[in-house]
This record gives structure tokens, sequence and C-alpha cells, in this order.
């Protein structure tokens, strides 16, 4: 998976490392290195990590210094089979004191896993788009979070020859909640959000969502901008901001433009940003009803396989009076259920009519099947996922609703 030298450690010896193989998958973006020393003592550990932050760098096995000794991994399934505890020496992790980018181009250093690249941090709107302007004939990209460009780079699916680093520019990272709209700036991180009381007063859909978001740590980098401007048609995010009807807020050469999300999401991975605009904030207007976001993934924190993202209108009554329902994971953008919604608007719902509205969206749906799972399996899931949404929404306004009693409509 990754390109790293393991000077000669069996490969499958290292895959097999029940500790590092899943921190060096998670890490993505590098090899981990800040957490090699957190089976030191806190002393050491402290020290290591000043002299390679600092750029000292440390000797690989130098004698009398307890900072370079390798760290070493147990190995169960070894274990297992050799009925003996079997340790797995892995290399030290290279400390270059400049931009390993720098380094490989500039002073012949160590190679990096993505390609060479130039790269900037700039403070404003202005500088951003200025600098993507200035170098449009190498390809550039802005860096949000990271959480999706980065290991692109690292595997060499997306090559930018420049990168724009987002974070330092003033003002896109504010929540601000002005009556009845919840601006997000785009470098608002996942869990900030998740946890802001704006946004949970505003558009609870959105916070509900947050927590299917792969995990607490990927939240803590991931920001909302980044999510929506990747634009994956398994992603929780831009489900609900078509639910929503949100607004994106684009940023180029030609001034400030709004764009519906019903109009953003162009085509897998694809948006409606033109070169050299950025999405600086996403707009969603508070809904005053219900709402329910629910998907099926096979392990917690992994992609789910579909979702659905559901508000809902419901007067004293029962009767529907809005919807705005959503699905991700069953098209080559997140798919409005506008049948769905249509069929429900001015009924009270119950088993029958919730079951013909959710048909009417899932007759028109052909996702692609995949390792993960066939076309037939994507369109019996959402199917179900879809009622789910439905009831738990109407659950929370208060309409009870007799549990489906599971048999294929």
């Amino acid at each position: 998976m990754h390109s790293d030298d393991h000077s000669g450690v069996d490969s499958s010896a290292v895959a097999s490392a029940g500790r590092w193989a899943p921190l060096r998958r998670r890490c993505g973006c590098g090899n981990g290195a800040d957490r090699f020393g957190e089976h030191m003592d806190p002393s050491a550990r402290a020290a290591w990590l000043h002299r390679r932050r600092s750029g000292a760098g440390i000797r690989p096995g130098a004698r009398g210094d307890r900072l370079t000794a390798r760290p070493t991994v147990a190995d169960p399934e070894m274990t297992a089979n050799a009925g003996r505890r079997t340790l797995v020496s892995l290399p030290w992790p290279r400390s270059p004191s400049m931009n390993q980018a720098e380094s490989s181009t500039r002073t012949g250093g160590p190679a990096m896993k993505p390609p060479a690249f130039g790269y900037a941090a700039p403070s404003s709107l202005t500088e951003v788009t200025a600098l993507l302007a200035e170098h449009d004939d190498l390809e550039p990209r802005v860096l949000a979070g990271g959480q999706s460009l980065v290991p692109l780079m690292n595997f060499r699916l997306a090559q930018p020859g420049y990168l724009v680093d987002l974070q330092h520019v003033e003002g896109l990272a504010d929540i601000r909640l002005d009556g009845d709209t919840l601006s997000i700036g785009a470098m608002v991180r996942q869990s900030v959000a998740e946890d802001a009381p704006q946004v949970a007063a505003a558009a609870p859909l959105l916070a509900e969502a947050l927590r299917f978001v792969a995990h607490r740590p990927v939240r803590n980098s991931g920001t909302i901008g980044g999510s929506l401007a990747h634009a994956d048609p398994s992603a929780e995010l831009p489900a609900v901001a078509l639910a929503a009807d949100a607004e994106m807020t684009l940023v180029g050469p030609a001034g400030v433009r709004r764009v519906p999300a019903a109009e953003f999401f162009v085509g897998p991975f694809e948006t409606a940003l033109r070169p050299g605009e950025v999405l600086s904030e996403v707009r969603f207007v508070r809904w005053p009803g219900s709402h329910a976001f629910v998907e099926f993934m096979r392990t917690h924190g992994s992609f789910a396989i579909a979702g659905v993202a559901c508000l809902l209108d419901v007067d004293a009554a029962g009767t529907v009076r809005r919807a705005g329902i959503a699905l991700s994971g069953v098209g080559p953008t997140p798919v409005r259920a506008s049948a769905t919604e249509q069929s429900l608007i001015g009924s009270v719902p119950d088993q029958d009519s919730i079951r013909s509205a959710v048909e009417a969206t899932v007759a028109v749906l052909s996702p692609a099947g995949d390792v993960h799972g066939s076309t037939e399996t994507r369109i019996d899931i959402a199917r179900a996922y879809l009622r789910r949404a439905i009831e738990v929404a109407l659950g929370r306004a208060g309409v009870e609703v007799a549990p489906h009693d599971g048999t294929r409509s």
C-alpha cells in the first residue's frame, strides 16, 4: 500500500504487525513518525519529539543514545504460529529539517510518496486566487484538511504541481448564525461543526450526519468545505447539503457567486467550481421540522454503501407540508428523492403511503455495482434505509408509524 522502504524486513511480517500497520493506513499522508515514540517513557518521548521537530534529526543506531533504538512490534500471528513472542524491527523515520518537497527537488534529498510540488500558505482569499492564476500551468489545487487530497497524492492518483494551503486564510474558519441563516466557513473542522451550538440549532441534520464521518481524529482534521468540494458521491455531507437546499459561496477571479447544492455536484468527484475558484463557505437555512440521517456501512467509520438525509416539516395533524430527502452511494452524485418528496407532501403518512413514496424513488435508481455491493444490493439497502429515515423523522415530529415488518415491498 505504501512505498516506504522497510530495509529488508519481510513485507508480510510488517503488514501483519498488529499495532503499526493500521496506524500507517490511517495516517495516509505520512508514516506516523510523530507516534513512533509512544512506546517510550514520557521524558524520553518529549526529548525525541523536540529533537525531531527542531530539525536536529536522530542518528539511527547511535551507541549509548536510547532515543535511537528502533521500535519493536509484537506480531500476534507469528506468536500464535511459533508459540513464542516474535519482534519485528521497523526502520526509524527520517527527520529532514526542510520540507520534503523542497529537499527532493532542490537538494537531492529523500524522496517522498507524491511527486514534487510547489507550496504556498497565503493569508487571504485574494492571495489564494492570485496564486491559483499564477500557477495555472501546474494544475494547482487548494489544500483544506488534506484527508482526501493527500492520500490521493501519495498514491499518485492526483498529481498537482502546486498546492495552496487554506489553513491560514482569514475568515474561512468562522461559524455564523444570522437569523435563520447558518454560514459555515470552508475551513471549519468537521469536529468543530459537530459540536457547535449554532449548527445544532439551525442545521441539526448536519450535526447528526457528521457523527457518521469516519472517526473523531479524522474529523479533527477534515473540513466542511473540503468534503463538499471533494464531492464523493458516497460521502455524507454532499447528501445533507442537497437535502437541505444548501448554498455554496464560490470566490474566484471574476468575483463571488453563489451556487445551490442542486447545481454544485455535477459528477463523481466533480463540482461546478471553475478554474481559479475556491469554495469559501456553505449556507444553510433553518429547517422548521424534524430530521433523520441513516446509512449502512460494513464497519463503523468506513465508507457507507448507501445513506439517506431526510428533512420533514409536519403540521399538528400529521400532514407533511414540506420534504427534503437525498441519498448517497446510489449514483454518480448525491441523488435527490424528488418523487418520494412529492408523494409524501400533503399526506398523513402510514405504512402504505410510505411504501409507495419509497418505491417512487427506488424505481428510478440504477447504482453501479462494485466489490462492496452489487446494483441489486445497493437498491435493496436504499429501499430499506429510505424507509427508515422517513419513519425516524416522522417519529421525531410526533407522528407514530408502525414499524416496518421487514418484508420486501
